[in-house]
């Protein structure tokens, strides 16, 4: 270390003698009024601080109520729109004569839900028709008077909606307070027939608060309506306290400015306390939360915390003063010598307060003697936490040996340059230095500077090389899987249609060749669904989206996924509250939960247990890099754990690859994880896996939260044996296929029909066609085809004739061709392979304009 810069001694000459005198005189009153000064600042800033404090603090405390209070009230909500669809339809007499069934299910109701305290439902004139509280209901009692039967039976309220009560008393039982919600029981554009209303105790709420300023630091917490009206409070006041806040309170004028939520400062009227407030509004509800806490308190915390401070502070300052004192006469003494000193060693102490990278002097022991600023920036530390440490005390323990190497060499003599290790940070935190030393005068000068950044982000750009060529590589395999997909189908509709048209050539008394028969068209409907595998993994099946609650999905599934696992695997569930929607392919979506839940259950062998869990998943930037090619946002998340064997990394890395399988031959196609693979990435989500050998499997799926909900139309289909739309008057059908075997089984089953057929084999041979038949009708035409595609077959051929009608096919799924060739949305499109059935109702739906089936049969 070095002394600060002094002035030079030409300088110190011509100072006046009284002129360092004056100095320390200053010095010495700054000693006392600096302090003093910081003290006053402090205090104030330390009192707006505690100030604040309070004021987040009570807004985090009213949040907690608010969320409570909401529950609550969603609760009862939920119980008077139960019981109003129990007794819906029912008139007075039948509810009556089914009052102890009804009374029963309300009882058992209110045993689900501690919240509630009772359920009476009224007829049209205030008479009880079941109450949860006793049943038979006494009959002598009428509510004609109560506040929520008064605003229904005068029609003061609005269509649908839910009015909240007085605190009342009850009939019953006089001696409980309450309060609650009501509602018709009829909509409000049919007679009014009675009400029903869903009470809770004020005394679960004043217990709730009590608990929470016990557990809070909270002192006073209430519920009150938009008028004002208490529901429930704590402190329970007396009864001379007022049943309503007048609306010139401090609180109700608040509420007038912010409605929402909002803070204030006030008297109470109970008990005379001052006191911080913080409000909220219960989500559009007429109905408010306040909690507070006696401002005496923040008060106190704040003495005390100022107390502390001069208790340390005044002696302190006294030394100060005295080391100043001291400091001045000596200073005197030595100022020469030290002016002399900090010129000659200025330029050297500039360079070593300034520099960036570390500096630092070391014995050849490895000991610090001294470092710069900039070496203690760098790492966190303190100066004096470093210097008089060995290096031992800092660097990595997996780094000591081959640092030991390079101080020994240094102490023999030789230099080191760009000797990586990593140094402990003063927050935990390992960072790389980079060192360049040489030896002096038994000393070591050493130069260490930070690469930690270029080394990380060397890593993170090796991590994106590799999942870069992961992504290519599944992507070129997906390209080659959904060529071969598109050529297969080609050919599946040559068997298929070919199979269908002997189907209905053979007399059906030849049992033994139909099975056959039928045994082929099995096999033909089996090498299709693989197709659609296939395609599923290349990410260009044929979706149909909608939107999704994951949650719902997963609970209509569990009988389903109980009776796939074994009875020694336990099925758990973990659903997320209020998760978000989803839109995608609900059938997928359940296909890809089947298919883990399929391939856990064959990790546990011994059993075990399966656990699926869903929850929202904000991903910012940095987690979205960490799944390579997923953008930034939100996500529904869907995770299937196991407790079986687990996968090796190189397992992992595979695992989604088509036909790739750690199974036994003939116990699995290797399909599955590609087919969820393919569905979440066309959905737009990723899929990840995480396992290690031993400690089980978890896949999770993330896929985009819902922006706006779709439902496609619905497709027609022909069942098997139905009699098939034929031709009228022999319209005449061009069809355009390059594929001669398709093209021919097309031409002899559109005949078959009853349709005057005429073909073409490439688009420009279909124009000249048309331009000489003006009678074609329909023009049916693969999309994919060597010279020109369908698509702009079609757009030319209905320049020349609007009125024609078209009718596309193709192996490629539907959307593919909407997002690759043009074809519009609304077209109609046959999928390759097709059955005779599915050939002549499409032909029949384009041929007569039907929209029905406007979406590709699938």
């Amino acid at each position: 270390m070095t002394a600060p810069p002094m002035p030079n001694s030409a300088l110190a000459k011509r100072t006046p003698p009284g002129s360092a005198s004056a100095i320390f005189n200053y010095l010495l009153l700054a000693t006392l009024v600096v302090p003093l000064l910081a003290l006053g600042v402090g205090g104030y800033l330390s009192y707006r601080a505690q100030l604040a404090d309070a004021w987040t603090n009570l807004e985090r405390k009213v949040d907690v109520v608010h969320e409570h209070a909401l529950k609550v009230f969603e609760t009862l909500d939920l119980a008077a729109l139960q019981v109003s669809q129990l007794m819906s339809g029912l008139s007075d007499a039948e509810i009556r004569e089914r009052e102890a069934e009804m009374h029963g299910r309300i009882r058992a109701l209110i045993g689900r839900l501690r919240q509630l305290q009772f359920v009476l439902a009224l007829d049209r004139d205030g008479r009880i028709l079941v109450s949860s509280a006793v049943s038979p209901p006494p009959q002598g009692l009428v509510y004609t008077d109560r506040d929520y039967f008064r605003v229904f039976a005068r029609n003061e309220m609005p269509p649908g909606a839910i009015y909240i009560t007085d605190v009342l008393r009850g009939r019953l039982n006089p001696n409980e307070a309450f309060f609650g919600v009501a509602m018709r029981r009829s909509p409000a554009d049919r007679p009014f027939d009675g009400v029903v209303s869903v009470s809770a105790q004020s005394g679960y709420f004043s217990a709730f608060y009590r608990d929470l300023a016990r557990d809070e630091g909270i002192d006073t917490a209430t519920m009150l309506r938009a008028d004002g009206t208490i529901l429930a409070r704590f402190p329970e006041a007396g009864p001379s306290a007022p049943a309503r806040v007048a609306p010139t309170t401090t609180l109700m004028q608040a509420i007038g400015r912010q409605p929402v939520r909002g803070l204030y400062e006030a008297t109470s009227v109970v008990d005379n306390t001052r006191r911080l407030y913080a409000y909220r509004q219960l989500a559009e509800r007429p109905v408010y939360v306040t909690v507070g806490i006696d401002r005496a308190s923040v008060l106190a915390k704040w003495q005390a915390s100022m107390a502390s401070h001069l208790f340390f502070g005044v002696p302190a300052t006294l030394s100060l003063f005295l080391i100043a004192l001291a400091a001045k006469r000596k200073a005197q003494r030595e100022a020469r010598a030290v002016a002399q000193l900090a010129e000659a060693s200025r330029e050297r102490d500039q360079i070593w307060r300034v520099s960036h990278d570390g500096l630092a002097v070391m014995d050849m022991d490895g000991v610090f003697h001294s470092v710069s600023p900039g070496f203690g920036r760098s790492l966190g530390w303190a100066i004096r936490d470093i210097e008089g440490q060995s290096y031992r005390a800092f660097v990595h323990p997996d780094d000591v040996n081959a640092t030991a190497e390079q101080v020994g060499a240094l102490a023999s003599g030789q230099s080191t340059y760009q000797f990586e290790n990593r140094f402990r940070h003063a927050d935990g935190s390992y960072r790389w230095l980079s060192w360049t030393a040489v030896p002096e005068d038994g000393l070591i000068y050493a130069v260490a500077r930070d690469v930690t950044d270029q080394k990380s982000a060397a890593a993170e750009l090796a991590l994106a090389q590799d999942a870069l060529r992961q992504a290519q590589k599944m992507e070129a395999v997906g390209q080659l899987t959904g060529g071969i997909a598109h050529d297969f189908n080609n050919m599946l509709a040559i068997v298929v249609g070919s199979l269908g048209m002997l189907r209905r050539r053979i007399d059906e008394g030849d049992s033994r060749l139909l099975r056959l028969i039928d045994n082929a068209q099995e096999g033909a409907k089996r090498a299709a669904a693989l197709t659609a595998r296939l395609l599923a993994f290349s990410r260009q099946q044929t979706l149909q989206p909608e939107s999704i609650d994951a949650n719902q999905l997963i609970l209509g599934m569990s009988e389903l996924l109980q009776r796939t696992l074994t009875e020694s695997i336990r099925l758990e569930t973990t659903l997320a509250s209020g998760l978000w929607r989803t839109f995608a392919d609900p059938h997928q979506l359940e296909s890809a939960i089947l298919n883990l839940a399929v391939n856990a259950r064959d990790a546990m062998p011994n059993g075990g247990r399966l656990t699926i869990e869903t929850a929202n998943c904000d991903l910012d930037n940095d987690r979205a890099r960490a799944l390579f090619g997923v953008p930034a946002g939100q996500y529904v998340m869907v995770a299937v754990t196991d407790t079986g064997s687990g996968m090796p990394a190189d397992v992992v890395a595979r695992a989604f690859e088509p036909f790739f399988t750690t199974k036994e031959v003939g116990k699995g196609t290797g399909l599955g994880l590609s087919m969820v693979y393919g569905f979440v990435q066309q959905s737009g989500g990723h899929a990840r896996i995480y396992s290690e050998p031993g400690h089980g499997t978890t896949v999770k799926i993330y896929l985009p939260r819902q922006a706006a909900a779709e439902r496609p139309a619905g497709t027609v289909r022909i069942a098997p044996g139905a009699s098939l739309p034929r031709a009228s008057d022999r319209q005449v059908i061009l069809v355009v296929e390059d594929e001669p075997a398709v093209r021919s089984l097309s031409v002899e089953t559109l005949g078959e029909l009853g349709y005057q057929v005429l073909e073409a084999a490439l688009a420009a041979d279909a124009l000249r066609v048309l331009d000489n038949r003006p009678d074609v009708a329909l023009l049916f035409t693969d999309v994919v085809m060597p010279d020109m595609n369908g698509v702009d077959l079609a757009v030319e051929a209905r320049r020349r004739r609007p009125d024609l009608r078209v009718l596309f096919t193709t192996g490629f799924p539907r959307n593919a061709m909407i997002a690759n060739a043009g074809l519009e949305p609304e077209a109609h499109v046959l999928p390759k392979p097709f059955t005779v059935e599915q050939l002549a109702q499409k032909v029949f739906e384009a041929m007569s304009g039907d929209s029905r089936s406007e979406a590709a049969d699938q």
